[in-house]
């Protein structure tokens, strides 16, 4: 008989509703720990073939997972989050986000979800951001960034993941295009 955490493995849609109990996903910095180190029953958890996360009406969801356990994340394509209302950060805890209180983190990360296509953020009124400010995502496969009503979600987010991106590198050549075109008729006008 498999245990759980052989059985998440295989784990490729992860929807949870009302759960009001829930304040993330799984923990990775321990109670008391002065670093970012996980825990031995952590460490080696991955879910390598989740392709889908929804979360929706999770009131006490404070973050989903540790920065550091998003990369293990490889099979992800969409993640929805709704009306979770005490939800500040998609993929880290407040902790994490500090840098603060982990000095020893003063380097850039570069995490790849490249599966990822979809970031839905729905009626999140505490979101303050996605990614902790030392983490950068590549999402080569970004197709779809949803963000509504999530009014203390910060702009440097929204950036960072549209500049991760690579549709951002195909519209700006778009956008360039027609600012042009525009300014041209301008004065011929």
């Amino acid at each position: 008989m498999p245990s759980i955490v052989q059985s998440l493995v295989l784990l490729e849609k992860l929807k949870i509703c009302s759960c009001n109990a829930l304040r993330h996903i799984i923990e990775e910095v321990e109670e008391g720990s002065d670093g970012l180190s996980s825990t031995s029953s952590h460490s080696s958890l991955t879910l390598p073939k989740l392709r889908v996360l929804w979360i929706e009406k999770c009131v006490n969801l404070e973050y989903i997972f540790s920065a550091f356990f998003a990369e293990g994340l490889v099979s992800l394509e969409k993640v929805e989050m709704v009306e979770n209302l005490k939800l500040k950060y998609v993929f880290g805890s407040e902790k994490e986000h500090n840098l603060a209180v982990y000095p020893s983190v003063q380097q850039t990360h570069t995490r790849n979800l490249s599966n990822l296509n979809t970031l839905r953020l729905m009626d999140l009124p505490n979101v303050i951001d996605i990614w902790p400010e030392y983490y950068r995502p590549r999402l080569p496969n970004l197709e779809s960034l949803y963000c509504t009503n999530c009014p203390k979600l910060l702009d440097s987010s929204i950036l960072k993941m549209v500049t991760a991106s690579y549709f951002q590198q195909e519209t700006t050549s778009t956008v360039i295009y027609y600012l042009k075109r525009m300014i041209s008729l301008i004065k011929h006008n």
